[in-house]
């Protein structure tokens, strides 16, 4: 399987400014022909598309898939400050069903399905819970499950993997943060941009790696071509804004109980040694899970982004979670 951006041509291939709920939003719709299935794509941060993903390395799913590609209001090609509002995850939820309403009428969609990206599964599990009768599947990448488990594991790993190091400078920016409580860290923002640096550089998977985790989140934003100079401005402007917005509101959950039961089927695509995410909690969650099917596939090289570190497998295993045994290549049916 090649994988990178392909050569053909789609048949649709546009960026509008659309608007939903009340504010102008981005988005860029792909696909290789008509009639495939639709796939909303929900990015992480919050506050961090990934539309470039999409037109790169990940281009390759627009032969299956009508790619519904989608800065999140409030940021990059979505920012509007004067008429986004108060950013919530209830006004979120909304408009990703608004956008599913539109484009499925627009273009005569069978189906939609739900890929959300770390921050983004926390929107899509709450987008799948209120509006099942929208989707078809739901898939997750980067899980969040439990909110606060999740930074108290996050932050104890980091502090000890630091001190394990050597790491004098990184055991005292965690120190001077302090442990999460109830999930927030002091000051919020900074707090837990300091968490994210000290675990990245002593993630296992990262050894002589020099690029920081800032870096490799925004590198792609404001250096690819996908994006106009006014959406790398929305971007600088709205990052830190939705972050600091979004985060207080919306880390007391916990899906092993709030949302134990779906009504689509669920794939989970998760790295073995995803720290901002831990796996463990995605594991508890897939094992209480009621779906119409619940499946968890690891990716054993790959900590929070199996999508760039193991590209093919994931592309792979996502044509395997939505798409019918007829449409999969011989190698990759479900079903002899």
């Amino acid at each position: 399987m090649t994988v990178g951006v392909i050569a053909q041509k789609a048949a649709i291939d546009r960026k509008d400014l659309i608007e939903l709920n009340g504010t102008r939003q981005r988005i860029h719709l792909i696909a290789d022909r008509p009639g495939l299935p639709g796939l909303l794509v929900l990015h992480g941060g919050p506050g961090v598309p990934n539309r470039h993903a999409f037109t790169g390395r990940l281009r390759e799913l627009a032969r299956d898939f009508f790619l519904i590609l989608w800065d999140q209001r409030g940021v990059g090609g979505s920012y509007r400050p004067r008429t986004q509002g108060a950013l919530t995850l209830d006004r979120l939820v909304a408009d990703a069903a608004a956008l599913t309403t539109l484009v499925r009428e627009r273009h005569s969609l069978d189906s939609v399905s739900v890929l959300g990206f770390s921050w983004g599964t926390e929107l899509g599990i709450r987008l799948i819970q209120r509006h099942p009768e929208l989707y078809a599947a739901y898939v997750g990448s980067g899980q969040a499950v439990d909110g606060i488990r999740n930074e108290e594991i996050g932050y104890a790993t980091a502090l000890a993997a630091a001190r394990e190091a050597g790491d004098a400078k990184g055991v005292a920016a965690l120190e001077r943060v302090g442990p999460p409580v109830a999930g927030q860290y002091r000051p919020v923002v900074r707090g837990l941009i300091t968490q994210r640096q000290v675990a990245a550089r002593h993630h296992p998977l990262r050894a002589g790696v020099k690029q920081g985790w800032v870096q490799s989140l925004a590198g792609g934003i404001l250096t690819n071509s996908e994006y106009s100079g006014r959406d790398r401005w929305g971007y600088a402007r709205g990052a830190t804004r939705s972050l600091a917005e979004l985060w207080p509101a919306v880390i007391d959950y916990d899906f092993t109980r709030d949302a134990a039961e779906l009504a689509v089927p669920v794939t989970f695509l998760q790295g073995r040694y995803d720290l901002t995410t831990p796996s463990v909690l995605v594991e508890e969650y897939a094992a209480v899970l009621r779906a119409p099917s619940v499946r968890l596939v690891w990716f054993e090289e790959s900590g929070h982004g199996p999508s760039s570190t193991e590209t093919a497998k994931f592309i792979r295993e996502l044509r395997t979670a939505l798409l019918p045994d007829d449409k999969l290549p011989a190698t990759e049916r479900k079903t002899a």
